[in-house]
């Protein structure tokens, strides 16, 4: 029965990676049960589309173009817009995949951890290449949690001022089984990763 195992864990690995790239739309609304039905209206009841990129970020819109969690200006500098721990989420996958370090490090690292890599005589520039060496770590997290502090069965608790744990129950192999964040003037940035 042990090579079934196997051959169940390889299917698993090929399937994960074929469906990296994937994406979904769906729509979800507050419509009645018959509201599907051909010709069917309600009015003042727009629709709320919620798509899904590969790297767990969302987006919502309500009848209207999808807003980003990314905006760029005319002269190409680029803002990250992080209003929970989910965006968070988002930028940390996409500042990595995209190896944009400087970026990672001005709008997602908190200004919290900066300083204690400051104060422990390390340059910051470590937490940007840590991460993208154990990117994989923070994707097996991160696919446990694909709905940031909406995921069910997610634990989400206060650990200091503004500052917030969002963990899994610990499974094997798992590096990681929690993702600290902090609100640091109104915007949501990484504090760090953690073992459980």
């Amino acid at each position: 029965m042990r090579g079934g195992w196997f051959v169940a864990l390889v299917l698993g690995v090929v399937a994960a990676v074929a469906l990296a790239g994937c994406r979904y739309e769906r729509e979800v609304s507050r419509r009645g049960l018959l509201s599907r039905v051909q010709g069917a209206q309600r009015g003042g009841d727009a629709p709320v589309r919620e798509r899904r990129d590969s790297d767990g970020a969302f987006d919502e819109v309500v009848d209207g173009p999808i807003p980003t969690l990314r905006r760029e200006d005319e002269a190409g500098n680029i803002t990250l817009i992080s209003n929970s721990a989910r965006d968070v989420m988002a930028h940390v996958v996409t500042t990595l995949r995209d190896e944009e370090e400087e970026l990672f490090l001005e709008q997602v690292l908190s200004k919290r951890t900066v300083e204690e890599f400051h104060e422990r005589g390390f340059d910051p520039v470590w937490a940007y290449r840590e991460l993208k060496r154990r990117e994989r770590d923070v994707r097996q997290l991160y696919t446990l949690m694909p709905y940031g502090e909406f995921t069910p069965g997610l634990f989400l608790k206060t650990i200091g001022q503004n500052t917030f744990r969002l963990g899994v129950r610990p499974s094997r192999g798992m590096s990681w089984t929690y993702v600290d964040v902090v609100v640091e003037r109104g915007v949501w940035r990484l504090r760090w990763f953690g073992p459980g």
